[in-house]
This record gives C-alpha cells, sequence and structure tokens, in this order.
C-alpha cells in the first residue's frame, strides 16, 4: 500500500485531478449532470421549472377620484336615503330552538344587537326532547324585522323563524 502512494507522488497531481471519484480508469473533462427530468403532465416539478419565469398577474385597481371634503358632505346629505315612513307593527317571531344552555341569550343578543324592545317572550318545550318553541313579540318596521329574522336564521340552533303581523285585536294598548 505504501508503494502505491509512493507511486502516485511521482505522477502529477493534473493527471487525477478531474477524474472526481470515477470509478473509471478513463479520464473525463465532462462533469456529471443529473439526468434530464421526465416531461410527463405528472410532474409537479417539471411544471414548476418551466413556470417559473412568468410571474402572476398584479391586479389592477384604479385610482380613485379625489374628492374635496364640501363634496364628501354634500354627498352623505342628498344621498342618503330618508327613514322609512312604514308604520311601526307588533310582529311575532316562532322558532324552534335547540334545548341548550346560551340559546335564549344569543337569540335576545341579536335583537339587542338591532336596537329591538322583545315586548314578550315565551318559551316552552316540544314534543321533541331536544327541541323549545321560542315565541317573541316585537314591535318594528316590516324591512327591519325581516333583516332580525334572517339574523336569526344563521344561529347554529335556530331553526328557521316564522314571521307574522299580529291582527289589531291582539295589540295591547299603548
Amino acid at each position: 500500500m505504501a508503494a502505491l502512494f509512493s507511486a502516485r507522488a511521482r505522477i502529477p497531481a493534473r493527471t487525477f485531478a478531474p477524474r472526481l471519484f470515477s470509478s473509471t480508469s478513463r479520464v473525463s473533462d465532462k462533469v456529471s449532470r443529473p439526468p434530464k427530468p421526465i416531461n410527463d403532465s405528472t410532474s409537479a416539478l417539471d411544471y414548476k421549472t418551466s413556470h417559473r419565469a412568468q410571474p402572476p398577474p398584479l391586479p389592477s385597481m384604479e385610482l380613485a377620484k379625489t374628492r374635496s371634503a364640501e363634496e364628501a358632505v354634500t354627498n352623505i346629505l342628498y344621498n342618503t336615503p330618508p327613514p322609512s315612513s312604514e308604520p311601526f307593527k307588533k310582529h311575532m317571531l316562532n322558532c324552534l330552538v335547540q334545548n341548550e344552555p346560551g340559546v335564549l341569550s344569543r337569540v335576545s343578543g341579536i335583537l339587542a344587537g338591532r336596537g329591538f324592545n322583545i315586548d314578550s317572550l315565551v318559551v316552552c318545550r316540544t314534543e321533541i326532547r331536544d327541541l323549545s318553541r321560542m315565541c317573541i313579540v316585537l314591535n318594528g318596521q316590516d324591512g327591519v324585522i325581516e333583516q332580525a329574522r334572517r339574523q336569526l336564521e344563521d344561529l347554529v340552533r335556530v331553526l328557521p323563524p316564522l314571521r307574522r303581523v299580529l291582527p289589531a285585536q291582539f295589540r295591547a294598548p299603548e
């Protein structure tokens, strides 16, 4: 073994440098390259490398027209819809709710967030053990009551409420 190293020491170093751990005795000037990738549609790496040069399109944004303070105030004053002239009526919402703690709190919280005063609220059990019936009487305009009803529908534990306008004979004197 020592004779091998001593023999190599006498041969110039440039003879062995290009081999780079090659198993063949042939001296090669080429640097080894990885094999070409497979060009099929299932290769995600090929897709990424072939589309790397194309940046994604930027969203276009039109510049808003700059307005003066006077124009903004005029827009608010004259383009705000007037308050509704609909009369206030009594409405009854009938809901089927899950018989769980916290459901009444969520329902009353939604109505309080809309600014409603609950005139009457009755909750009772149904034949189905997990369901309760909730009757809520509110005073308000049709459009606003409809918005409140839709918000109650969005609660997970409330089945779609039914709305009806109470006839005049059931209205309490004010």
